[in-house]
């Protein structure tokens, strides 16, 4: 509730509650509400828009008061959901975006800089010597794992700690990244015949997206499993260790029965 990158958005007049997962198309659902709050340059993409929170002018859960926020994630006229991403495509793509920097590495996870992303404080940091710890991590997917299995950042932490426990049940509607232009249809949809907002699908998702702007919101699934050319991206990096590795990592995930993932084999 108070911390301002955990905080989920409010769309009040769709009454919908929305936890952002980074890694999991974070970029476009914000656009997609900056679009649904009426701003003239929502699909913006630079340094201030859409992610900084000063400039973007998206409301959080913690914008309002205690006992209203308390209601919103209860109160069952209001939609709770969230979108999530197989583990093993997410944490290759953390790696991908993230770990092959290795300035940002050290900063991040390493013992010359004991504070993590977003001022998280990095528990069980890399015991690798500074100036070492971030080239580990950046040489190789397998480096890359060893140094974030011991460094908590929301990149690559894992989504079932995405809010305390207590509130899953709670959340109304579980989308995908892998299906992500069909389960943001249903979304839409799903707020369409709650509030009386006409057809938010076809205002906002259908059309607009893309280099063209012809194209439906993620018309090109930013999943490595589904983007162009990205067909083998999976099978390059992961060997039969390093996928029990993840799975290992993020057991919680695999666990957590309302992301209904499987462990389905890559490198066989």
């Amino acid at each position: 509730y108070r911390l301002s990158p955990w905080s989920p958005f409010v769309l009040e007049r769709q009454r919908l509650v929305f936890f952002t997962v980074p890694k999991v198309g974070c970029t476009v659902f914000k656009q997609l509400f900056r679009r649904m709050e009426g701003y003239d340059n929502w699909d913006r993409h630079d340094n201030r828009l859409p992610h900084d929170a000063r400039y973007n002018g998206l409301r959080l859960l913690k914008d309002f008061p205690l006992k209203v926020a308390e209601t919103m994630l209860v109160d069952d006229s209001w939609t709770r959901a969230i979108f999530v991403r197989d583990p093993k495509e997410r944490l290759l793509s953390a790696y991908l975006d993230k770990g092959r920097k290795a300035p940002l590495m050290e900063r991040w996870c390493c013992p010359s800089g004991r504070m993590g992303a977003n001022g998280t404080a990095v528990h069980g940091a890399s015991a690798t010597a500074p100036g070492d710890c971030g080239r580990v991590a950046s040489t190789s997917f397998e480096g890359f794992l060893s140094v974030a299995g011991k460094c908590i950042n929301n990149h690559w932490e894992q989504q079932e700690r995405r809010m305390e426990r207590k509130f899953w049940s709670q959340i109304d509607f579980v989308g995908h990244l892998e299906s992500a232009s069909e389960d943001v249809r249903r979304l839409l949809v799903l707020l369409s015949d709650g509030g009386g907002e006409g057809d938010l699908w076809e205002r906002f998702g259908a059309s607009g997206w893309g280099d063209n702007g012809t194209e439906g919101i993620f018309h090109d699934t930013a999943s490595i499993k589904h983007s162009k050319g990205a067909g083998s991206k999976l099978r390059e990096y992961y060997t039969p260790e390093i996928e029990a590795k993840v799975e290992d990592l993020m057991w919680r995930d695999y666990a957590m029965g309302l992301f209904n993932f499987t462990k389905a084999q890559i490198s066989s």
